[in-house]
C-alpha cells in the first residue's frame, strides 16, 4: 500500500481524473480523505521544507519570492490536500511512473500550472509540487487521523431527530446530494464518472465553465469496505416488501462502496440525468446500474445518509467552484450558504450543541439546516 497525496494546487473538479488515471494504472482505492496537512504531519510524510510550503497552508512564506508556486498559491485560497491510500502488487517499484503519469496526463489536459496545453508536461512543473507518495506504515495512518474510513457513532444521534421535520427544496438554490457507488466495477470506473460530472465541459473548451452545464462542486468522499446493516437501509434505493429488498442489502454489505457528497444549483435533477445519460453511453441494464449508483432523490435522504458517514471534517467547501448568485432578500443565497457550511451543521449534530455562529450566520437549532437542504 501507498498513500498518494495531492496539493491544494490541484482544483477538487480534477479529483476526478486524478482517481482515474490511478485506477487505469493498476492501483486500487483503499481510502480517501480531505485533509489539512499541518507542518509535522508533513515531516512524517518526509516532505521537504518546500513541498511543506506548498501543502501545508501558511507556509508559502519559505517560497522564493520569485517562484510560480508561490504565485500560483497566492492567487488561490485552496487548503486541502487530497489524500489516497492506494493499493497494488509492488507498488512502491510503481511510484514514479504513477507520479510521472498523473503529471503528464494532466498538463495534457490543460488542468495543471496556467492550462496550457500546448507546452510539454515538464515545462516548469515540478512534481514534488503536487504529488507526494509516501510508503504504507501503520504509524503513518495514525498520524494522518486514523481509519479513512471511519464514520460517525450512529448513538450520538437522537432518536426523534428527523420528527416532524420539514426538509425545503428548490432547485434554484444549492443542493447537496450523495451519490454512493457499489461494487469494484463501479469503484474502478468512479473516476471516469467523477470527471463526468465534476468537469463535464472539460471535452469541450468552448463551454463555458459557468454556464448551465457546469459541474458539480465536490464536498467529501468516504470509501468504505461494506456497509453496515444500518447504512445498507438507508442507501439501498428499494423499499421493504420489495422482491430486491434483502438481495440489495446483502450486496451492500459484502462489497465496497465510495460515498461522494456533491453540490450544485438543481442538484438532484442535474445528477439524474448525467446518471441516465451515462448509463446508456455505458450500455448497462436498469438492473445492473440500480445498486452500482445510488443517488439520494430528496433532501431529506441526503441528509439521513449524510450523517452516517461524514464529519465536519470530511465535508471541504471550494469557495472558488461555483459562482455567488444573489438569491432573495431573506433567502439563503449562494454566499450564505458558503458561509453557513454543509459541515457546520454536521458539526452541530455530532456535538449536540444548542446553536453555533459561523461568520455572521447563526443557527439557533436543527431546523436551519433542513431549511438549507
Amino acid at each position: 500500500d501507498i498513500i498518494l497525496t495531492v496539493s491544494p494546487l490541484v482544483s477538487p473538479h480534477v479529483y476526478g481524473n486524478v482517481i482515474s488515471i490511478c485506477t487505469r494504472r493498476g492501483f486500487a482505492l483503499q481510502g480517501i480523505r480531505q485533509l489539512q496537512l499541518s507542518h509535522k504531519q508533513a515531516i512524517v510524510l518526509s516532505m521537504t521544507t518546500s513541498q511543506s510550503a506548498v501543502f501545508c497552508p501558511g507556509k508559502t512564506s519559505s517560497l522564493p519570492e520569485n517562484s510560480p508556486v508561490r504565485r500560483e498559491l497566492s492567487a488561490e485560497s485552496r487548503e486541502h490536500c487530497l489524500v489516497l491510500l492506494l493499493r497494488k502488487e509492488d507498488a512502491s517499484h510503481h511510484i514514479l511512473a504513477l507520479v510521472k503519469g498523473l503529471m503528464n496526463e494532466l498538463a495534457k489536459q490543460g488542468l495543471l500550472g496556467n492550462g496550457q496545453t500546448n507546452l510539454p508536461a515538464t515545462a516548469g512543473l515540478d512534481p514534488s509540487m503536487y504529488f507526494h507518495v509516501a510508503s504504507y506504515t501503520e504509524n503513518l495512518l495514525q498520524m494522518l487521523g486514523g481509519s479513512f474510513s471511519a464514520v460517525p457513532d450512529p448513538c450520538n444521534i437522537p432518536l426523534d431527530f428527523f420528527c416532524n421535520r420539514i426538509f425545503a427544496s428548490d432547485p434554484e438554490m444549492e443542493q447537496v446530494v450523495l451519490l454512493t457507488l457499489v461494487g469494484l466495477d463501479a469503484i474502478n470506473s468512479a473516476g471516469e464518472l467523477l470527471c463526468q460530472i465534476l468537469l463535464p465541459g472539460s471535452n469541450n473548451p468552448s463551454q463555458n465553465s459557468e454556464g448551465p452545464d457546469s459541474g458539480f462542486e465536490l464536498l467529501g468522499l468516504k470509501w468504505l469496505p461494506h456497509l453496515t446493516r444500518r447504512q445498507a437501509k438507508e442507501i439501498t434505493p428499494f423499499e421493504v416488501g420489495d422482491a430486491s429488498w434483502q438481495r440489495s442489502l446483502d450486496t451492500l454489505m459484502s462489497n465496497p462502496v465510495l460515498v461522494c457528497a456533491l453540490r450544485r444549483i438543481n442538484a438532484f435533477q442535474v445528477l439524474e440525468d448525467a446518471l441516465k445519460r451515462l448509463t446508456r453511453c455505458r450500455e448497462l441494464s436498469e438492473s445492473d446500474s440500480a445498486l452500482q449508483r445510488v443517488m439520494a432523490l430528496t433532501p431529506e435522504v441526503t441528509f439521513r445518509q449524510a450523517i452516517l458517514f461524514f464529519t465536519e471534517k470530511d465535508l471541504v467547501s471550494d469557495a472558488l467552484s461555483l459562482p455567488c448568485t444573489q438569491g432573495d432578500e431573506g433567502a439563503y443565497n449562494l454566499q450564505e450558504l458558503k458561509k453557513a457550511d454543509f459541515l457546520v451543521f454536521l458539526f452541530m449534530l455530532e456535538q449536540s450543541e444548542q446553536f453555533m455562529r459561523n461568520g455572521d450566520l447563526c443557527c439557533q437549532n436543527f431546523s436551519d439546516f433542513s431549511d438549507i437542504c
